[in-house]
């Protein structure tokens, strides 16, 4: 059996290690939200104040994407998942013993860092699969966001309790360490199958990212995209404990909240393969992110009043607004492997994640002052416009592929 035989059979090792690594630090993430009344309480904060360590993180994030993906395309996969590793880590176990605020707030801005690896790992999911499945490839990865919120959530309403904020913490760096050593351990001798060194000749750039215009509609797509998303799952929790749900009751919610996601990313990424059979590759991407754009704008303005009737019916609440975005992540991040030229896959994700993350930063911050001024029927109504944004850019792009 060649070599290029068995790659293709490995490809989906590589998938699964791909999205195990981008789980975990969607729960390191989310644990911070979760673990809000200890923190308020161990450090005298306000909901504002507390939301600057959110926010340290989201930009972070947003930081490392314009870099991570220029670095990928200089240097693999292997270099950036190290160097995005030791941001994500050290901070990790760092944190539960910095002596004030301020400190927590820098290590979660370099721990945020770690999305570097980002535009890699979709540069490499598109090259390891072929076109016809790279919605199924993309669903599976971007799902890792969903179960990271999903088993945050779940982990940290069970470990809290017990545990503390701080020993919670390091529990949860080592489980990441543990999935990171995996990768390397399963991925990292791999890569070489798919980053020939023929292959460097042809990551030259040329025209640059932000003189496209379908770059340009997608960044405004991720914009809506993360305005919703990061927001949703940094303010939701307080809004739950707002309404009265205790520890618990808001850990199960949040469960459902990215448990549903899980399945929704792939099955967006799945639809949009199978309506690529009938139509241009790019109109069906597009159009499989609109259904989902649309659902999410429902959904997250109907939100706050259903919460207010029961467990039950927010259990609902939750099952739809986790829907929508997580959906439109399948099919959006096939589309880099297929839009840019291989120098540029990782650049032109990076792009796309950069402009798209910055709503990670003020998302959550305008939310819960919104949410703790004026109540969380405007906070969730800011939400809604994320998706509303992305939908209208959707229609846009379809008018030009």
């Amino acid at each position: 059996m060649n070599e290029s035989n068995d790659a293709t059979k490995y490809r989906f090792v590589v998938l699964v290690m791909d999205m195990l690594v981008y789980m975990m630090f969607m729960a390191i993430l989310i644990s911070f939200s979760i673990s809000a009344p200890f923190l308020k309480e161990d450090f005298g904060l306000s909901d504002i104040t507390l939301n600057y360590g959110y926010i340290a993180y989201t930009a972070g994030l947003v930081v490392s994407m314009w870099w991570g993906g220029k670095f990928f395309d200089r240097h693999g996969i292997n270099k950036t998942m190290i160097l995005a590793s030791v941001f994500f880590l050290v901070p990790q176990f760092l944190i539960p013993y910095v002596p004030s605020w301020s400190a927590m707030v820098f290590l979660r801005f370099v721990q945020g860092n770690v999305l570097a690896m980002f535009p890699g790992l979709v540069a490499m999911n598109g090259l390891w699969f072929p076109e016809k499945e790279h919605g199924l490839a993309s669903g599976i990865f971007m799902g890792g966001a969903p179960l990271g919120t999903a088993i945050g959530n779940y982990l940290c309403s069970v470990l809290l309790p017990l545990l503390g904020w701080k020993d919670t913490f390091i529990a949860l760096g080592f489980i990441a360490l543990f999935f990171v050593v995996l990768w390397f351990a399963l991925v990292a001798s791999k890569t070489a199958i798919k980053e020939r060194p023929e292959k460097r000749e042809e990551r030259k750039s040329t025209d640059a990212i932000y003189k496209n215009p379908i770059a340009l509609l997608l960044a405004f797509i991720m914009l809506g995209n993360c305005w919703q998303i990061f927001a949703m799952y940094g303010v939701t929790q307080s809004m739950l404990f707002d309404y009265g749900y205790g520890l618990e009751a808001v850990g199960i919610l949040g469960l459902v909240l990215g448990l549903i996601g899980v399945f929704s990313t792939p099955m967006g990424g799945i639809t949009s393969d199978v309506m690529a059979k009938r139509m241009n590759m790019t109109r069906a991407r597009v159009i499989s992110m609109l259904i989902g754009f649309v659902i999410a704008f429902i959904a997250t303005l109907l939100v706050p009043f259903l919460v207010q009737f029961s467990f039950a019916v927010a259990l609902v609440a939750m099952v739809f607004m986790g829907f929508g975005v997580p959906w439109t992540n399948g099919p959006y991040w096939a589309l880099p492997a297929e839009i840019f030229p291989e120098g540029q896959v990782g650049e032109g994700a990076g792009f796309a994640g950069f402009i798209g993350n910055t709503a990670a930063i003020f998302g959550p911050f305008i939310a819960t002052f919104l949410g703790a001024s004026y109540g969380w029927i405007s906070s969730m109504s800011f939400l809604a416009a994320g998706p509303l944004i992305s939908a209208v850019a959707c229609v846009i792009l379809l008018r030009r592929v």
